[in-house]
């Protein structure tokens, strides 16, 4: 464009043979080979194909298998405390298909397990979230039985254990009533507050269901507040459970789940597994609908194990999928350009229900879940893996250098 501007248009001094001397002169500037040495012309810098930034030797090495023994566990809950150094387990049922009420500690430098010490523990349970708040533990949510779901099998209290005091203690006396029985919901901690969506909810008729609701809990001042089922503009969200949440800055993020616009959960369908990503604003309380871009992405899948990377990407993992095969695929979806990248690393085993703790930096834990080996339940396992990366920036490279080399950019 500008070479046509000089080209059509000189200036008045050039007349004569000087015009055609100021036309190969400008054309040879913009569109030849002038310049420094190994640069590109400046017109064709602007039609330079984009490249990936250097990873810097840095680049992913994939999941390390940390040795054991570890105890067997599927359904339960895991965080890392001491800046990755520990990490705590909570829940879940045992290679005896038994839930564990025993608060489990494992240390990384020493590749030992202990049962952390307790007063008044509560009964073990699966499906259950737990987030830590301070020097808090805060339990709530879950089944207190193995495979009977019925409304007097729910854990109807919130629960905290004290990691310096080392007790248990209910914040809430009272049980729960309705819709503060959930199975397997989203959960997320934002400003001294859980929120809690989707999940399986005990009805009005004393009968199970899956819910499209929003509750949180308010640990400052104990109590629980409950929201309209979600809509994005006119239609209602399908209603879920075993989806995934994460909270970045004033939003909340889920995605995936298990659940129908019918509420028919007795026979397994592929079209049941979800595979969208809902937006919820803490400020204007309204939902959104996500752009997904590109055609790279996940199947929609539940159970599965995700965690926030400083506050930019979320990582995914396994999980069950459509005709109830379980994955072991890593993905990384980019909260900025709204893109999936499939991070070309081996895959881990096939899982579901595994519990992948997190730093928020530079160190992820994935721990137990279930296999295919007994059908549908799965047996839970005892393998644990470390995702290995450098430095902080080394992931957002990564994740550059994966989405070009997969032809996404």
């Amino acid at each position: 464009i500008f070479s046509d501007l000089f080209l059509f248009s000189p200036p008045p001094c050039f007349i004569g043979p000087s015009f055609w001397f100021y036309r190969r002169f400008v054309f040879y500037r913009l569109w030849g080979k002038q310049g420094r040495k190994g640069s590109a012309p400046p017109m064709m810098m602007l039609f330079r194909k984009r490249k990936a930034p250097d990873a810097g030797g840095a680049a992913l090495s994939g999941w390390e298998e940390i040795p054991g023994p570890h105890p067997h566990r599927s359904g339960h809950q895991a965080l890392l405390l001491n800046g990755g150094n520990a990490m705590v387990v909570f829940g879940g049922r045992n290679e005896d298909e038994k839930l564990s009420s025993d608060l489990h500690l494992f240390d990384f430098e020493t590749g030992k397990w202990e049962v952390l010490p307790a007063e008044s523990p509560p009964q073990g349970m699966e499906g259950h979230v737990m987030l830590q708040w301070g020097s808090t533990l805060v339990v709530v949510g879950g089944m207190c039985r193995r495979l009977h779901f019925s409304p007097s099998t729910f854990n109807t209290h919130v629960l905290s254990y004290c990691l310096t005091a080392h007790r248990w203690s209910r914040l809430l006396s009272m049980d729960l009533q309705g819709e503060m029985h959930r199975f397997c919901p989203a959960a997320v901690l934002h400003e001294d507050a859980i929120y809690l969506f989707g999940g399986m909810i005990t009805t009005d008729d004393g009968e199970l269901g899956v819910c499209n609701s929003l509750c949180s809990f308010d640990l400052v001042a104990r109590q629980w507040r409950t929201y309209p089922a979600a809509t994005v503009g006119c239609r209602e969200v399908t209603p879920r459970f075993k989806a995934g949440a994460v909270c970045v800055r004033k939003c909340m993020y889920v995605y995936g789940g298990y659940g129908n616009d019918q509420n028919e959960l007795d026979n397994s369908r592929p079209e049941f597994f979800l595979d969208e990503i809902l937006e919820y604003s803490f400020t204007s309380s309204l939902w959104r609908l996500v752009q997904q871009k590109g055609v790279e992405r996940p199947l929609g899948r539940s159970r599965f194990s995700h965690a926030l990377v400083r506050g930019l990407y979320v990582l995914l993992t396994g999980g069950m999928v459509k005709h109830d095969r379980r994955m072991g695929d890593t993905w990384v979806y980019d909260l900025m350009r709204r893109r999936w990248t499939l991070l070309r690393v081996p895959d881990l085993p096939a899982l579901s229900a595994a519990s992948l703790a997190y730093d928020g930096l530079t160190t992820h834990v994935l721990y137990g879940g279930s296999d295919d080996t007994h059908g549908l339940g799965g047996r839970a396992t005892s393998r644990m893996f470390r995702l290995n990366y450098g430095s902080p920036p080394s992931l957002q490279e990564l994740v550059a250098v994966h989405a070009v080399t997969s032809g996404i950019v």
